[in-house]
């Protein structure tokens, strides 16, 4: 599907820049970019309704802020494939590989997680997350064992490939919730 983009100058910046963003929302724009200037908003291009937009950018100006703007429409794309395109495995030492399906093997590594990152938080690139394989793969690790805030469960998965038993893994994310494995 093509979506419109709105590319939006704002001055004051902030706290303009925050207003604008809740207002869009509110008539169903979906994505933004932070911008120096302003915001690039997206919204499907058969959704959008120039009377909605120039609503929002006049109680803006009545607010004393100075606005401009200029669409254009984003080609159709797949971005989830974009996106893969630029997902990297996480490697820690020569320990842990945590990787996605998409990503081919490689033998060097004393452990791999393979884990389909999606949309959702828990795919290893956090530094936390690593420092903390770097610490289940050279600690004797014993249950029973909470990984609170999960993610993926990319340390809940590492933690039973090492011998733990008694695992629980949480987290109140939707989109992690439906992409960690349901039993571990």
């Amino acid at each position: 599907m093509a979506h419109a983009v709105l590319t939006i100058t704002i001055s004051p910046v902030e706290p303009g820049r925050e207003i604008l963003i809740s207002d869009l929302s509110d008539i169903g724009f979906e994505g933004f970019l932070e911008t120096e200037e302003g915001v690039e908003a997206y919204v499907p291009e058969s959704e959008l309704n120039f009377a909605d937009v120039e609503l929002v950018f006049n109680k803006l100006r009545q607010a004393e802020f100075d606005i401009s703007c200029d669409h254009s429409v984003s080609e159709e794309k797949n971005w989830n494939e974009e996106w893969e395109k630029n997902f990297d495995p996480v490697e820690v030492k020569n320990l842990c590989r945590i990787r996605a399906p998409f990503h081919e093997p490689n033998e060097g590594f004393r452990q791999e997680v393979i884990i389909m990152p999606k949309m959702s938080f828990g795919t290893g690139h956090h530094a936390t997350t690593s420092m903390m394989v770097e610490n289940l793969m050279t600690t004797k690790v014993q249950g029973p064992l909470l990984d609170m805030g999960s993610g993926t469960a990319v340390l809940a998965i590492l933690a039973r490939k090492l011998g733990v038993e008694d695992i629980q893994a949480i987290d109140i994310d939707n989109w992690a919730f439906e992409n960690a494995p349901r039993e571990l």
